[in-house]
């Protein structure tokens, strides 16, 4: 497969993910009138790393999205050598 082919295809499940975490969650009580609007208001849920080096113990601030706190990690991680978590908060 082309590269280029498995770039699309890792977008459109990118998207697909995305979407599916951002689904409403129906309630049961939240049936009549305008109530339903509230049903598909989700808290805001953010991107963070922190090193796991006894010295460093770094922690980064809040990312909306995966890739951007990944790169952050991933270059502190090449350039100390030093382990890291990305975890949602």
């Amino acid at each position: 497969m082309s590269k280029k082919l498995i770039k699309i295809i890792l977008k459109i499940l990118l998207l697909l993910f995305l979407f599916y975490e951002a689904e409403p969650q129906m309630s049961s009580n939240l049936i009549y009138g305008n109530d339903f609007r509230f049903s598909m208001v989700k808290p805001a849920k953010y991107y963070y790393w922190k090193c796991l080096d006894k010295n460093c113990g770094y922690h980064s601030k809040k990312h909306e999205s995966y890739n951007e706190v990944a790169r952050y990690a991933v270059e502190h991680s090449n350039k100390y050598r030093h382990p890291i978590e990305v975890f949602k908060k």
